[in-house]
């Protein structure tokens, strides 16, 4: 588990840049956070960091995919509307979570359970948490089993 305490969206889409730089294909991005915690802004980082620079909320599309230039696809889910795990069955979700040239991003996804068990098991899950704090926002990240999330702490610095 990681948590810093970034200042303001230069910083969490820094931080986002970073997380992109060690994502490979089938890693998923769980993201929670109330509304304006800066779920999207972390996400144009990570985008950006693969090449991709027309990241839009996909709030009303719930589901947005994008062709990253170095090949294979980004995901970007907004699950505010889903109800259940079901309905992102019904999307597609066993069509490209896992898929070892795809990378997923999904907002809200604690409208989904818990990151270590049913829809998101035998995955490769960065759960974050993002939260508003005095001065900034505090965000939290477990990656479980998994020493690509070292590399992000390795100066000891808050983006």
């Amino acid at each position: 588990m990681m948590e810093m305490l970034l200042r303001d969206d230069a910083a969490t889409q820094r931080l986002g840049r970073d997380i992109g730089g060690v994502l490979t294909g089938g890693d998923v991005v769980a993201l929670r956070g109330t509304l304006g915690a800066g779920k999207t802004t972390l996400v144009r980082g990570i985008a950006a960091a693969l090449g991709i620079d027309d990241l839009a909320s996909p709030s009303f599309g719930l589901v947005h995919e994008h062709l990253r230039p170095a090949g294979g696809r980004f995901m970007h889910v907004d699950a505010w509307r889903l109800h259940a795990p079901q309905d992102m069955l019904e999307l597609g979700w066993d069509e490209w979570a896992a898929a070892t040239d795809t990378m997923v991003c999904v907002e809200w996804a604690d409208r989904l359970g818990e990151p270590a068990a049913g829809l998101w098991q035998s995955l490769h899950v960065l759960d974050i948490e993002l939260a508003h704090a005095a001065g900034g926002r505090v965000v939290t990240l477990h990656w479980a089993g998994d020493s690509r999330l070292a590399s992000l702490a390795a100066s000891g610095e808050t983006p």
